[in-house]
């Protein structure tokens, strides 16, 4: 794999030296075991090898005064730079420790796989330091954390905190490399000598409370090394040292002390490389956190908890672990030893390169959609798209969606990651819509490889001109939601000859379909791609099952969208002047309420589940045949079922046999609805106030129709075309 790491720090900066040299050791074993990697420091912009030689400072610059707004103005340059410049270079993926988001920064890392190191808690980390930053990066974190496609994780309790982004995640503690360390068996010290590692303004290292400690025991002397302070009595500072001086006084000293006040971030797991320093040296040491490498019943340590007063209220236990250590040389070797077998950087970057290369080999897809994520209209696809690729990415797929409506790209959160290309059309007619196709697709023949992605999967749309020529060099799958001819047909008659005479250029760009039936299926298979039926499906646990709708009379419930003919509205509307004792509403509907018909007009998403708790059975598409049709699976089914409600329809639905008891399956005819009253209405009264045929539904939804099925169905076909397309 060729691999770019990029850093924050400046390589040939001591401040930095345990990172830098902690980055050396992993990257030089990476390039032991046949991987190519190169190292960015976004500080200098300077790019290296991984001996740590400038190989190129085109792009580099120099801001030599430290302070706040520099350190911002640096990221945001570097950010700038990064966008600019990444696309002379060829590598699988990045990988790169966190950092704050910039602008620029969505533009430069949208195109590669990213693989995010997590060190540490960011909103706790900038709570503590600046609290202007805590807020920025709470605003702005999502659209950089989402940039990834895996994390590495340093300790378990990271994982769980950033479980929210949904991504891939390896859990493994800070290793060291021991060869590296010269093992010193005795120290011949007269008295105990301690000593701390670490570096100054931070908060977590409890460095106040050790020298508070050095206080009280006169008879221990005491070293600080990485911080400055004034000499005196059985206290030393030696400030900033290179890695040869620090192990040089480590491995003269009897015990350490690693973070002690971890609790500041309000964190209670973490592996600190410096403790593991300090067992490669063979030197015992204190510590108050969860250690992901260790147990906390190590003889060779001591563990106190994660609390302010740790330190104070263990002061005879820290002295009587102090003299245990002193001069036992068997300890010390039982460090050593622990250090080798468990915490060896080898063992642990095996870990790491191996789970490297399963996000490599990982589908990367750009998902098109012609609809506008931000417009409620089109909460039903929408909310489908979404739930959709979210399963994807629990597969290992990493997914970004592009609305062709305004040339937005989002994360599989609906969240924006980039509209730099975007643009708006306000007005809504048929050849306003018919600019908006044609102008998005010449987006695309000029912006699409700018995004980095293994496959496009898309929905179906009408053929552009230059469609061909944008998708020319990209791998396509498409989903299959209708009949096209007939729906056009239906629709528009121009358009019905226009897609007659184009549909073959578009649809035989694809390798291969899914399709949301098998009458689909059997339209689209001249094609000679493959094609596999998958029916629509909901997130069930998003709906809340209501066992009772508390009416006193059945309330029947529609959820369409006027002008299309397929719905049936006229005939629902026939059967409500004929079944009086019954209730029917009709939700995206608009109208002028009547006798036992109420019209609700537009609602979204969450205003349609609240009414269909009112009701007590829902109606299908009744009229599929006024598009050629006579089969599909459609969202309001799943929906209406997942909310417990028994559903009558009038055509074939993939995923019903039509032979459940909470199902009532009409003809696809013209007269379903009018040949079949006293049908509806003796199932309306079967349905009405019978708890154990709402439960039914329930689980008929939770066991059939669930996202977590149909996507990982819908992964593993998407995975198998893409493995083909490659031989």
């Amino acid at each position: 794999m060729k691999i770019l790491y990029l850093i924050d720090q400046d390589i040939h900066s001591g401040n930095t030296s345990g990172i830098i040299h902690k980055i050396k050791g992993k990257v030089d074993l990476w390039e032991s075991l046949g991987h190519r990697v190169q190292i960015l420091s976004l500080y200098s912009f300077k790019l290296y090898n991984t001996n740590l030689e400038i190989i190129d400072e085109t792009k580099s610059f120099q801001m030599n005064k430290h302070s706040k707004i520099r350190t911002l103005l640096r990221l945001l340059k570097s950010s700038f730079f990064l966008y600019k410049y990444l696309d002379l270079f060829e590598f699988d993926f990045i990988y790169m420790r966190t950092r704050l988001y910039m602008p620029f920064t969505v533009r430069a890392l949208k195109k590669h796989k990213i693989v995010m190191e997590l060190n540490s808690d960011d909103i706790e980390e900038w709570k503590c330091n600046n609290k202007a930053i805590w807020i920025a990066n709470n605003l702005t974190r999502h659209i950089f954390y989402r940039l990834a496609s895996a994390y590495v994780s340093v300790s378990h309790e990271l994982t769980d905190r950033y479980q929210g982004f949904k991504r891939r995640t390896l859990t493994i503690g800070n290793g060291i490399s021991t060869k590296d360390y010269i093992f010193t068996e005795q120290t011949n010290n007269a008295r105990p000598q301690i000593c701390f590692v670490g570096s100054p303004g931070f908060k977590w290292h409890g460095i106040d409370k050790i020298e508070a400690f050095a206080t009280k025991c006169p008879e221990f002397d005491f070293h600080f090394i990485g911080d400055d302070g004034y000499n005196f009595g059985n206290r030393k500072y030696y400030g900033y040292l290179d890695k040869a001086e620090v192990n040089e006084i480590v491995a003269k000293c009897d015990v350490a002390f690693s973070t002690m006040s971890l609790h500041v971030k309000n964190m209670e797991e973490a592996s600190p490389l410096k403790s593991r320093q300090y067992l490669a040296l063979g030197v015992p040491f204190i510590y108050a956190y969860e250690d992901t490498d260790l147990s906390g019943d190590e003889e060779f340590t001591l563990k106190l908890s994660n609390r302010e007063l740790n330190i104070e209220s263990s002061t005879e236990e820290i002295r009587t672990f102090v003299w245990k250590c002193f001069k036992d040389i068997e300890l010390r070797k039982k460090a050593r030893n622990f250090a080798e077998v468990r915490l060896n950087v080898s063992a642990k970057e095996e870990s790491r390169l191996d789970f490297l290369s399963r996000v490599h080999s990982d589908l990367k897809i750009l998902y098109i959609i012609d609809q506008n994520i931000e417009d409620g209209k089109t909460a039903g696809i929408i909310y489908k798209v979404r739930d959709q690729i979210r399963r994807w990415e629990q597969e290992g797929v990493m997914v970004q969606l592009l609305s062709l409506y305004n040339f937005k790209l989002y994360d599989s959160e609906l969240n924006l990651l980039d509209d730099s290309h975007s643009f708006e059309i306000k007005s809504h007619n048929s050849f306003v819509t018919l600019f908006r196709l044609f102008y998005s697709t010449l987006k695309l023949v000029r912006h699409l490889g700018k995004f980095r992605f293994d496959m496009v999967y898309m929905r179906t749309r009408p053929y552009m001109p230059f469609t061909r020529w944008a998708f020319r060099n990209n791998r396509v799958m498409m989903e299959l939601n209708t009949n096209d001819i007939e729906e056009w047909k239906s629709l528009n008659k121009i358009m019905h000859i226009y897609n007659l005479i184009t549909r073959r250029w578009f649809y035989g760009l694809a390798m291969g379909y899914t399709t949301v039936g098998y009458e689909i299926r059997d339209l689209y298979q001249n094609f000679g791609k493959k094609i596999k039926v998958i029916g629509n499906a909901i997130r069930v646990s998003d709906y809340k099952l209501i066992e009772d709708s508390g009416n006193t009379r059945p309330r029947v419930c529609f959820v369409g969208s006027p002008g299309f003919p397929w719905h049936g509205i006229d005939k629902i509307k026939y059967l409500a002047s004929k079944l009086r004792d019954v209730d029917f509403i009709f939700i995206g509907e608009s109208g002028k309420d009547y006798e036992n018909v109420k019209f609700h007009g537009y609602c979204d998403l969450d205003r349609v589940t609240e009414l269909l708790h009112t009701c007590d059975l829902a109606i299908g598409t009744m009229s599929l045949h006024e598009k050629g049709m006579n089969g599909t699976s459609t969202i309001k089914t799943r929906q209406y079922l997942a909310q417990g409600l028994p559903i009558f329809y009038g055509y074939k639905e993939t995923d019903f046999s039509g032979d459940e008891e909470f199902l009532l399956e009409l003809p696809n005819t013209p007269t379903n609805i009018e040949e079949n009253v006293d049908k509806i209405h003796r199932f309306i009264f079967h349905c009405f106030k019978n708890t154990e045929l709402r439960i039914a539904c329930r689980k008929f939804a939770e066991e059939n129709l669930d996202v977590s099925i149909k996507e990982k169905e819908r992964v593993t076909f998407i995975k198998e075309i893409y493995k083909e397309s490659q031989t």
